[in-house]
């Protein structure tokens, strides 16, 4: 009887431990799928404001003046970069 008890409790702490498992294993690849969707986000984001500046930038000033739209695009996109990811970083915790 006492053996049969020992045997059902093993049983039971087995089952608890591969939930506890899976439920991690569950959450790490939720996360995962998480951070490359925003990532993702962030990437067509920093190209979609680009273009548009671009083309701002080029409407207003010309072919003859891309030195300085150069440089103002990678301006904005430190600039960009750093407003969306200081989001990410308070939607994510």
């Amino acid at each position: 009887m006492e053996d049969e008890f020992i045997h059902k409790e093993k049983d039971m702490n087995k089952e608890k431990e591969e939930t506890k498992e899976t439920s991690t294993e569950l959450s790490h690849n939720l996360k995962e799928e998480k951070n490359s969707e925003n990532k993702h986000w962030m990437k067509q984001t920093n190209q979609n404001v680009l273009k548009q500046m671009w083309k701002e930038k080029r409407r207003g000033y010309g072919d003859h003046h891309l030195f300085h739209g150069d440089v103002t695009m990678s301006i904005a996109l430190r600039c960009i970069t750093v407003v969306i990811t200081s989001y990410l970083t308070i939607t994510c915790k």
